[in-house]
């Protein structure tokens, strides 16, 4: 099999080997929108831009992580969540946790999101969502104290675990449209969550929320990564997002 530097001269092989570097790697997306860590998963390169998509999540992940806080092109375990609503018109973003910023400057993460949510809507993009997971969970309640336009806030296995400030405190607090939660059980690193408590607090807030608590058959910190999660929510989390509906119910049975 011939490579590509025998097919073509070195010259003509530069601009070949740019593009799959480009294609095939995570890219920042620093100089379309000002933020640094906000990046192109390879998973989701592809965006339709602001005019033609339905939106754009932007997806926050938690912390324990060596080189890169996405998963990248080989392993490829991204939430499977974020395919369903990717093949149904919505641009994905990943934010970066590794090197750039400390695991625990929570401040800056939370800034972070805030330069790319304005970067975004800058751009042109109506419906921003600050989806996340774990301590992304953290970052995203964070951001969303302020008033930066959100259209949904989507927290799953998310938020701290200890400290003086509890996640139900964190969630009364935030500012978007609409606000979705999702909780498993055996979740060993976030722990156990009272499904009255966050009902309270989702109540508090003026627009619509959801609260998937302990879905049967789905366990674990990384129960919203699941395939599974996606069969039987996806549906649901995509009618919740949808900007053409507004939502009536707090619950998602699923499938």
């Amino acid at each position: 099999m011939r490579t590509i530097s025998t097919l073509l001269s070195p010259l003509e092989a530069i601009p070949v080997l740019a593009l799959l570097v480009t294609v095939l790697l995570p890219a920042s997306a620093s100089a379309e929108y000002g933020e640094e860590t906000m990046i192109r998963h390879p998973g989701y390169h592809f965006h339709q831009g602001p005019s033609k998509a339905t939106g754009v999540i932007v997806w926050s992940p938690g912390t324990d992580v060596k080189t890169f806080s996405h998963p990248d092109a080989e392993t490829g375990y991204t939430p499977h969540i974020l395919d369903w609503l990717y093949g149904h018109g919505w641009d994905v973003f990943f934010m970066e946790r590794a090197d750039l910023i400390r695991v625990r400057d929570r401040g800056r993460h939370a800034q972070a999101l805030e330069r790319a949510v304005a970067g975004l809507k800058a751009a042109g993009y109506g419906k921003i969502v600050l989806g996340s997971q774990s301590a992304g969970g953290i970052y995203s309640m964070m951001a969303a104290e302020d008033d930066l336009g959100l259209h949904a806030l989507v927290l799953a296995a998310s938020g701290p675990t200890v400290g003086e400030i509890s996640f139900t405190d964190m969630l009364k607090k935030v500012k978007a449209d609409r606000v979705a939660v999702f909780h498993f059980t055996d979740d060993t690193v976030i722990g156990k969550r009272n499904a009255t408590a966050i009902d309270f607090a989702l109540n508090s807030l003026p627009g619509p929320g959801m609260n998937v608590f302990n879905p049967d058959g789905i366990t674990g910190h990384g129960g919203f990564f699941l395939s599974s999660f996606s069969y039987r929510f996806g549906d649901c989390l995509l009618e919740f997002l949808d900007p053409e509906v507004t939502p009536d119910g707090r619950e998602c049975a699923g499938k």
